[in-house]
């Protein structure tokens, strides 16, 4: 006998004589236990003294009738007091009144009238008010309790399917693996929308929980871990999902730390935590994890995911799974091989009248069954009541119908299936509720994602009829609310109950306080979409209302301060906007600071990202939001963490957008604002993606057709984009730890390696994965052909694959070489492989297009020669002659054209061609390329064997070297690009980067021109046309190391991947062209000096060029030098001293054209060069002088009228030299960090740290001292006086800023 919905006291063993009023008491107190909700009841009993007051005539009407009554009363009382139901049990006074209308009554009930109001008052804030304000952090604890009151109601609805579920519950008990040799089991229960399959997986967890059958003699007893998609709207979500259970799990083990943030670490976190809960289970437990609905979980996307489920599970663990038939995922599962499919099925008779009979009695009716009027039998023999889900619809209509004479013809005119059924109880609806209220409410509950608290579909109800039939819209939603209080809500409550009690027989709970309204279940929604959606302009009427009702709460006093506002309304807002057609109110959000500021207020950026890009793909012109969305992109990281320089970040936007204007009113009053003179005045346009990345991306790929791309990143997660509209499309998990590269092989197919050294491609389509290689590097690759890929391993394994459109077959895998593949190169005919182990294999190509037999088959032949590890091979162009390299120095070539088993002969031998490793080898007609780790590039005619020319050199190591149209190209490790003709003639040499570059690729552009492309650790891709000797195209835009790129000629756009979690795409630059910005220096800015005056600045960087600035742009360049520019200082104003990092101290002079008023540099004299480097200069107090500060202590003089630098003192520790007073430095800093300042006495004053990390400058301005330190600060010292101060600072990425302070509102106010 399964449980009713009705908490019952059992009143056949209570002992007799008990009053009724004692018997409803004692059912409330009950129920509460069960529920295991706080003590809610209240008695209160009147004083004992009151009696004394009562007239003896009227006593008999105050006191027990009998002595056995007053000790069932007394007893009664001493069990109230000791009942943990019980929230108080108090005494209350009163006086005999008299007499009223023959009947006698109490007075002096005020104090106890206020105790009860107290009372109730304290306990509705316990339960209602004081839980909605407890602190954040308990979102484990809310989704627990919300997941165990769905879980209870819906097993409070079973009572059919007895004997499948004692089946089921045993077999999990058991834990009997479905295959031999498995660990533990998956069930997978199946039925159709309506079967009953979340009431099930509740019956199932309840039973599990409970201790086994008495004849069951096993002491088997289940841990069980359960999750209901259904509970609420977002508890399909794959993250809450997977937190919910990894919390759950982690309280199993006593662990209390909170389940990881990302998607990838809570998948991580439950593959850890079932083997680790299996393992402290003792004797014969179980652990049962019960999921019901998985085929509804879903990304942050909103596409269904299943890449979490594990592969394999542990012993003694099984996973119960609920999906519903026909899922794709069902098909998935059904594949694996300890996989157990459990078909619902349809409800035997027995069953479907129980149910009946079940929910009929609950209200205290039944159905006549008797020969002659069997109602029950209409009502089996409709076809829909194989469905639990069909009979409770049905019978809430029979019990509200109330003509007992008509039931057998209402059971017969009911509609015989599901969806006529709920069209029925729709219409049941319309006609108490009216139709165009239910039509608007339904909607209303359709249109929300999440669905609608009683309060928001109470406001969007009550708009609606203070609306009275005008055209509903945005404005007219906004205006309303000023006649809300004449607005009769009885209609309104009555309706929302209704529409409560039809989504509870639906699936929703109906009795949890404050929960949401939602469209439960498929039939449901689908009914709704049916009925109202096809009317024209309803849905976008009830999004309309939303959103006016969100907009109210966003900014409930109308002044779009949006101060108040909450995370929930101004998260759903810009949907509900755009889903009411209107993209310009949207716009004009997204263009006001104040709405910007109110989501990083509250940690809402990536919520504000989807609300850009639902923007973007509005057919509304971007106009100002694109400058909004720009400014956001560029700085989400530093918002993230300071979202108080939102205010900062937007006053130096560039100019053409109101967000400097709106900058200065969103700044507190008397504040200032750091405003940068010479920025970009054109608005970056780099079409970025919005991705909130919970780890850094690694490398990127566009698909051939341009559409898609893909993003790995450090946690093993691969991002799916779409390139046109800049959404994620999908999110896959890899098997290794982190992704270090990806590849389109085909549209729908990717190929991978992981940080662990696997390989695998992925089928997009299917999103099926398969692991080419795995546990070892894989450091090269070759092609057999268009459809076979080889790879060698760093174990020495050559491995092939069979690659499709949408999957990779393993063909073959060869053990042969004794060390790492370092090298492949493939042929028409033959496959090489170079390794470690001192040798060279060929193999048949022809053979290794298929698979091999086992054993494999022997290589062709062996190469011995090389008496080092062979780092390179290359085939000519006709296949004649295999070239191989290695750390010999040794390049050697041998006659392959001729394939036989057996060594071929040595055709040249060229031994120690270089001073150091080759590192790569390349054909060019009959000639020969080489590069090597000595930093050479050498030209060789192997006929001759000698050697043709050799290429200028790099600084360092060359690790690529390519010839194309007659040219050589040459790229180090230091970043430097060179290219040269053939004829040794060296056309260009710059450093593409100015530290280490992390990628390039050679690529042929849309017109025809060689390219490369090169992605560096200082921000930026450049794309260089190396045969035209021009400046780079710049794209700039990231804030960290770009650590991957990718090129589209399809879609022309190129797609860039950084540190800073932004996933950019960038027109293509060979058909816009990019802008450049003011002045670039080429690195890092070394070093900054104003003029005397202060109308001139001149910058240093560490590739030796200078750059002179005035009115902050850019007015003469000049290179001084090839070394980096440690200082710079003015003499006059129109003398400069150079101080480079290596070499003489030069005396420049500033010149200016009388003609055309254009300025230059000229060298004048060189002063020598010193002991140490220069790390600062300043005025030494007479005209025409400066103070050298050197790196090891040592100061020095320069005054114009003598040739060489004067000796001062020296500062370092140890003995030191004499001062001379006129000359001491008034402040310095140490290199840590300290502040040093002199008084006009010898010692100096030590400071507390000012920076956390070295001090890069110091300036002393007046009565203001400027510092700034590799920290990233700039920080000004002392009081600032009233005239604007004006900066000048350089940083790593080669950009010089001018920046001066903003007043405010005329307010003065410390920086």
């Amino acid at each position: 006998m399964m449980e009713s919905g009705v908490p019952s006291l059992q009143v056949k063993s209570y002992p007799r004589g008990r009053s009724i009023t004692e018997l409803e008491v004692m059912q409330f107190l009950s129920s509460q236990r069960n529920s295991g909700s706080a003590a809610q009841a209240f008695f209160y009993l009147r004083e004992p003294d009151f009696l004394g007051s009562v007239p003896e005539a009227w006593r008999a009407d105050f006191v027990a009738e009998s002595e056995d009554a007053q000790l069932r009363m007394a007893d009664l009382k001493g069990h109230l007091g000791q009942h943990p139901g019980v929230a108080s049990v108090s005494r209350y006074s009163c006086q005999w009144g008299g007499m009223a209308q023959g009947r006698p009554y109490v007075k002096g009930l005020e104090e106890f009238g206020a105790r009860v109001l107290q009372d109730l008052w304290g306990a509705l804030q316990r339960q209602f008010l004081q839980a909605e304000s407890e602190p954040p952090g308990g979102e484990e604890e809310e989704g627990q309790e919300l997941q165990d009151a769905f879980q209870d109601f819906q097993q409070r609805q079973f009572c059919a399917r007895g004997k499948l579920l004692g089946a089921v519950a045993g077999r999990v008990r058991e834990g009997r693996p479905p295959r031999r040799g498995a660990g533990g089991g998956l069930y997978v229960v199946t039925g159709a929308p309506g079967d009953g399959k979340t009431v099930f997986m509740a019956a199932l967890a309840r039973e599990l929980s409970a201790h086994p059958p008495a004849q069951d003699t096993s002491p088997t007893r289940c841990l069980v871990v359960s999750h209901f998609t259904g509970a609420r709207p977002d508890q399909a979500s794959a993250r809450v999902v997977l937190r919910q259970l990894c919390a759950r799990l982690s309280r199993l083990l006593g662990q209390t730390a909170p389940p990881p943030a990302s998607y990838r670490g809570l998948v991580c976190c439950l593959e850890s935590l079932l083997p680790a809960v299996a393992g402290l289970l003792r004797g014969a437990q179980r652990l049962a994890v019960l999921l019901d609905g998985a085929d509804q979980i879903h990304g942050d996307s909103g596409q269904p995911v299943s890449d979490w489920l594990p592969a394999r599970l542990p012993p003694r663990v099984s996973l119960v799974l609920s999906i519903g038939e026909g899922a794709r995922l069902l098909h998935s599962l059904q594949r694996r091989a300890d996989t157990v499919v459990i078909p619902l099925g349809s409800l035997d008779p027995c069953d479907q009248a129980g149910l009946v009979r079940r929910d009929l009695a609950l209200y205290g009716k039944k159905l006549e069954e008797t020969a002659f009027n069997n109602q029950m039998r209409l009502v089996l023999m409709k076809r829909g009541a194989r469905q639990p889900l069909y009979l409770a619809l049905l019978t809430q209509d029979l019990r509200a119908f109330t003509i007992y004479e008509k039931v057998s013809e209402r059971i017969q005119t009911l509609p015989p299936a599901l969806p006529a059924l709920l069209q029925h109880m729709l219409g049941c609806l319309e006609q108490e509720h009216g139709a165009e209220p239910v039509a608007i409410a339904v909607a209303a509950l359709w249109a929300s994602k999440d669905g609608l608290l009683e309060r928001d579909l109470l406001a969007v109800l009550t708009m609606w009829r203070e609306l009275g039939g005008a055209p509903v819209t945005w404005e007219g939603g906004m205006a309303a609310g000023g006649r809300a209080a004449t607005i009769p809500k009885a209609p309104i409550y009555s309706l929302m109950r209704s529409l409560r009690g039809l989504a509870g027989v639906c699936g929703a709970p109906s009795e949890a306080p404050g929960s949401r309204l939602h469209l439960c279940g498929a039939p449901l929604r689908t009914a709704v979409e049916r009925r109202y959606l096809k009317e024209p302009g309803l849905e976008r009427a009830a999004h309309a209302l939303i959103a006016a009702h969100l907009w109210k709460l966003c900014d409930p006093d109308v002044s779009r301060s949006f101060q108040g506002s909450e995370a929930g309304p101004l998260a759903a807002l810009p949907y509900h906007l755009v889903c009411a057609g209107r993209p310009d109110l949207l716009g004009s959000l997204l263009t006001d600071l104040r709405f910007v500021a109110a989501h990083v207020r509250l940690g809402l950026l990536p919520v504000l990202g989807q609300a850009y890009a639902l923007h973007a793909g509005s057919a509304q012109p971007p106009g100002e939001v694109g400058a909004f969305r720009a400014m956001l992109q560029a700085g989400a990281a530093l918002l993230s963490q300071n979202p108080a320089l939102l205010a900062q970040l937007a006053a130096n936007a560039p100019d053409g957008s109101s967000l400097g204007t709106q900058a200065r009113a969103l700044a507190p009053p008397g504040g200032r604002l750091l405003l940068w003179r010479n920025k970009a005045q054109e608005a970056p346009d780099p079409d970025s993606i919005a991705l909130a990345l919970p780890t850094s991306p690694t490398c990127v790929a566009v698909s051939p057709c341009g559409r898609q791309a893909a993003v790995g990143s450090t946690d093993g997660t691969l991002h799916l984009l779409d390139m046109q509209s800049g959404q994620e499309l999908k999110t896959l998990l890899s098997g290794g730890a982190g992704i270090s590269a990806c590849v389109f092989l085909a549209d729908g197919t990717l190929c991978l390696g992981t940080s662990t050294g696997g390989l695998e491609t992925w089928g997009l389509r299917s999103a099926g994965r398969r692991c080419l290689a795995g546990g070892v590097a894989v450091p090269s690759l070759a092609w057999l052909g268009d459809a076979v890929l080889a790879g060698g391993s760093g174990d020495g394994t050559l491995r092939g694959w069979a690659l499709a459109s949408r999957s990779a077959c393993p063909l073959w895998e060869l053990r042969w070489h004794k060390g790492a593949v370092l090298g492949l190169a493939a042929s028409p005919q033959l496959l090489a492989s170079a390794s470690e182990d001192f040798t060279v294999c060929l193999w048949l190509a022809e053979t290794l297009r298929r698979a091999l037999p086992d054993p494999p088959p022997a290589p062709l032949a062996v190469l011995r020669g090389h008496t080092a590890a062979v780092t390179c091979c290359a085939f000519s162009a006709n296949g004649q002659h295999l070239a191989t390299g290695g750390r010999d120095k040794t390049l050697l070539c041998w006659d392959v054209g001729d394939p036989a088993p057996g060594a071929p002969p040595l055709w040249r031998s060229l031994p120690f061609c270089h001073r150091d490793w080759l590192t790569g080898c390349v054909w060019v007609g009959p000639l020969l390329l080489s590069c090597s780790s000595d930093g050479t590039v050498r030209l060789w005619d192997p006929a001759s064997g000698q050697q043709l020319r050799e290429f200028l050199p790099h600084c360092g190591p060359v690790s690529a070297v390519l010839a194309t149209a007659g040219h050589v190209l040459a790229l180090g490790r230091d970043g430097t690009l060179a290219a040269w003709d053939m004829q040794g003639v060296e056309l260009t040499r710059f450093p593409a980067h100015p530290g280490l570059v992390n990628q390039g690729a050679g690529f042929v552009g849309a017109d025809g021109d060689f390219m490369v492309a090169t992605a560096g650790g200082n921000g930026r891709v450049q794309l260089w046309r190396p045969l035209e000797f021009g400046r780079p195209q710049t794209l700039a835009g990231h804030s960290a190391p770009v650590c991957g790129a990718a090129v589209s000629p399809a879609a022309a756009r190129v797609l860039t991947v950084s540190g800073d979690g932004a996933v950019r795409g960038w027109a293509a630059p060979w058909q816009t062209g990019c802008a450049e910005g003011p002045g670039w220096h080429r690195g890092a800015v070394s070093a900054l000096a104003w003029s005397p005056d202060g109308t001139l600045a001149v910058s240093g960087g560490e590739c030796g060029e200078l750059i002179v600035w005035g009115e902050a742009k850019a007015l003469a360049t000049v290179q001084a030098g090839s070394r980096s520019v440690c200082a710079l200082g003015f003499a006059s104003s129109s003398r400069l001293l150079v101080a480079p990092a290596a070499g003489s101290i030069c005396l420049w002079g500033l010149h200016s054209d009388r003609t055309t008023g254009a300025l230059s540099l000229q060298c004048k004299r060189r002063l020598g060069e010193v002991a140490a480097p220069v790390t600062c200069m300043g005025p030494a107090g007479d005209p025409d002088s400066l103070v050298l500060g050197l790196a090891n202590g040592e100061v020095l003089l320069f005054e114009a009228h003598r040739p060489a630098l004067k000796p001062l003192c020296s500062v370092s520790p140890g003995p030191r030299g004499p001062y001379s007073p006129e000359y001491l430095f008034d402040v310095a800093v140490t290199p840590d960090g300290r502040l040093l300042l002199w008084k006009g006495v010898r010692e100096p004053t030590l400071y507390e740290l000012i920076h956390s990390a070295k001090v890069s400058a110091l300036h002393c301005c007046g009565d203001v001292l400027v510092t700034a330190a590799l920290d990233g600060d700039v920080k000004i010292w002392e009081h600032v006086t009233g005239r604007l101060l004006l900066l000048a600072v350089g940083d790593n990425l080669g950009n010089v800023y001018f920046l001066e302070w903003a007043c405010l509102r005329g307010a003065e106010a410390e920086p």
